[in-house]
């Protein structure tokens, strides 16, 4: 978070940078022909969902698939049950 959002460093960047790092990704592993685990790296898309997530600034969310990292509305007005790790 903060090599892209307080040192203004490209996401691409970031993710070079956790990759050369060997930064396990939120994919995790993989099983190749061979039967060998091996990492999946990070991505531009990997670590965009990340830095978009809304849990990171407070909200609770809900959903799958296409509709995952939906914030839970509670009458009508978005759930934020915790502190944010970032701010808005």
């Amino acid at each position: 978070i903060d090599k892209v959002l307080d040192h203004g460093w490209s996401v691409a960047a970031a993710v070079r940078w956790l990759n050369e790092r060997a930064v396990p990704s939120p994919r995790g592993t993989r099983t190749n022909a061979d039967g060998q685990r091996e990492r999946i790296d990070w991505s531009v898309t990997a670590l965009k969902r990340v830095l978009t997530n809304p849990m990171l600034v407070g909200y609770d969310v809900v959903g799958v698939g296409k509709n995952r990292f939906q914030i839970l509305q509670v009458d009508g007005k978005a759930h934020r049950p915790h502190p944010p790790l970032i701010t808005d």
